[in-house]
């Protein structure tokens, strides 16, 4: 199947490696421009030269931040918009498994878990679907897992902030 991504850009977090370099690099192929936002400098270096080597005269960004930080994401949405003009694709990927079972999980793990999966992706929805309305067109996509639907008894608090972004999903559709 080819998808036509020609004059598209995209803001991608947890960007620079797995399914979120993934999809950069599929985006890539599909001729967007592309923000890849993650924690390690030198891996989004790497990242942003393999997109680059892929599509030689795309537009590829990639920011340092850590988006669990609300000022951090409202950051790296600003040097996208900097960059671009408008975010068209929102790709809210970030986050790593704190799987444990709930009586093992701390106050600030579950404070960690929902800053990273769901408020930061609520944050970046709020930044950029004005400009998707205003343009007429967006799309955002939002990375879950299937204990977001079926969580295991020691999923938490992944599962239950996938769960809340899945729920966030719904609510925009």
């Amino acid at each position: 199947m080819e998808i036509n991504l020609k004059d598209r850009r995209a803001l991608i977090t947890g960007g620079s490696r797995g399914l979120g370099r993934a999809m950069a690099e599929s985006f890539a192929h599909a001729g967007a421009d592309v923000v890849i936002v993650a924690r390690e400098v030198d891996v989004l270096a790497e990242t942003c030269s393999s997109l680059t080597a892929i599509r030689p005269s795309g537009k590829f960004l990639g920011v340092s931040a850590d988006i669990s930080d609300m000022q951090e994401a409202e950051r790296a949405h600003a040097e996208a918009v900097s960059f671009f003009g408008s975010v068209d694709i929102l790709v809210n990927n970030a986050g790593t498994s704190n799987a444990k079972p709930f009586l093992e999980v701390s106050n600030q793990d579950w404070l960690q878990d929902f800053n990273l999966k769901f408020f930061s992706a609520a944050q970046l929805c709020r930044l950029c679907i004005p400009d998707m309305r205003k343009q007429q067109w967006g799309r955002v996509i939002n990375t879950l897992n299937t204990a977001a639907k079926a969580p295991g008894a020691a999923s938490c608090p992944t599962s239950v902030a996938r769960a809340a972004g899945m729920a966030m999903t719904k609510a925009l559709a």
